[in-house]
């Protein structure tokens, strides 16, 4: 498939250097998460000549023909999505959990609170 089809919002921003600029577009891959949602991740080129250092970000498809920014890609998981046996450490049972909202909203696990910021470092 083709990119030069799609109406997507290019980044306006390096993510490393944090500087405004038009980064180059360098390549494009299309996919879907686990949710089966499509997905369009970019590589795009910082344009300052200080970095020049290659980023990907990360596109979900909101229709024919377009995608929205979801998130630059750092490595870094997409978020607290916590697996059943985070969830039982948490309340004891995880069928009291209905959502990662729910984890979140009351975050008194030692672990968890560890693991909160160990994603933010």
């Amino acid at each position: 498939m083709d990119l030069s089809n799609y109406n997507i919002e290019e980044p306006n921003i390096c993510p490393h250097c944090h500087i405004v600029n038009e980064p180059k577009y360098l390549y494009h891959l299309f996919t879907h998460d686990l949710d089966n949602i499509n997905q369009i991740i970019t590589l795009w080129q910082c344009a300052n000549k200080d970095c020049k250092r290659k980023f990907p970000a990360l596109y979900f498809e909101i229709g024919p023909y377009q995608a929205e920014f979801l998130r630059f890609l750092d490595g870094l998981p997409k978020g607290p999505d916590w697996p059943k046996p985070i969830l039982d450490l948490k309340s004891g049972r995880s069928e009291d959990i209905k959502s990662n909202e729910d984890i979140e909203s009351n975050i008194d696990s030692r672990f968890i609170n560890t693991y909160l910021q160990s994603l933010k470092a």
